[in-house]
């Protein structure tokens, strides 16, 4: 990366922690109200701050980097904006918010840890304490929406991850792996892909379909054979994106021999978690289900 890209991503992430840090001073005005919505700003707020640290040294940074830290920055300026509307009693929804803050942090949590991993090799979580907050719960009413037999697979992935004993946080890994790998074939047959009037063969898939395409032919709801997948937002795609990112690394801890730690993983948990819940419920809406 060129000493110019360097400093257009760093202007990125300062743009992004800007908005951040206004949608959390508006945000403590009413904190006691929004104490979880507060939380999550100031855990995005603590690492975006920790990659402008990165970025000020002379490191190499991928270049997949850039891109994500421009989406950042946007997700950043929406929910100021989401944020603004909202306690200036415009007809805007918590959820909504709620929602895109939780995709953000998300988006946080796996840039930071790429970053950190491709440039110093350490990963430090010493921030604040949403880092390791999972929503299993949703997760689990999400998925059971669509076969109750997908809420038993995350309740076991639970019980895995929180188990001291050996080999369970792969355990743990293969259950979401495959709970993904399930909510795809119910949602985005591969067949059924193949439909889309905007599919395109993928020579490198053994099946042609990629995750990605079965992952737009979800967010896109039920019309997503008829549907262009430049319907879909710049944050929605990144959702997709960013989906794909954390889903990477738990199936890289699934295969690994020597098992990862439990709070290492739990990040990358978190993220799969806020996301695959964001894709279901972007599923509903754009399929017209109340």
């Amino acid at each position: 990366m060129s000493d110019n890209d360097r400093e257009q991503t760093r202007d990125q992430i300062r743009k992004a922690k800007e908005f951040v840090t206004h949608s959390k001073e508006r945000i403590g005005e009413q904190i006691e109200k929004y104490r979880g919505l507060y939380d999550q700003l100031e855990y995005s707020e603590y690492y975006l701050s920790e990659q402008e640290k990165i970025l000020s040294q002379e490191v190499s940074v991928p270049p997949i980097y850039t891109s994500t830290a421009s989406g950042m920055a946007h997700s950043g300026s929406m929910i100021s904006s989401e944020i603004d509307g909202m306690l200036n009693s415009q007809e805007l929804v918590f959820r909504g918010i709620e929602d895109h803050t939780k995709l953000l942090t998300s988006s946080v949590t796996g840039t930071y840890s790429m970053l950190a991993m491709q440039t110093t090799g350490t990963i430090h979580f010493g921030g604040p304490l949403p880092s390791l907050e999972i929503d299993w719960d949703s997760l689990d009413r999400s998925v059971s929406e669509i076969d109750p037999d997908l809420g038993k697979i995350v309740r076991g992935a639970r019980a895995a991850l929180d188990d001291p004993s050996p080999d369970s946080v792969r355990h743990a890994c293969h259950s979401l792996r495959d709970c993904l790998t399930h909510v795809m074939d119910r949602l985005a047959p591969i067949e059924d892909v193949k439909q889309a009037n905007w599919y395109i063969e993928d020579k490198t898939s053994k099946t042609g379909v990629t995750r990605k395409q079965r992952l737009i032919y979800i967010a896109l709801g039920s019309h997503a054979k008829d549907t262009n997948p430049d319907d879909l937002s710049e944050s929605e795609l990144e959702l997709v994106a960013n989906t794909i990112e954390v889903n990477n690394e738990i199936i890289k801890n699934s295969h690994k021999l020597k098992e990862a730690p439990a709070e290492k993983i739990k990040p990358s948990v978190r993220g799969y978690c806020s996301n695959i819940v964001t894709l279901l419920d972007l599923h509903k809406s754009n399929s017209h289900i109340s």
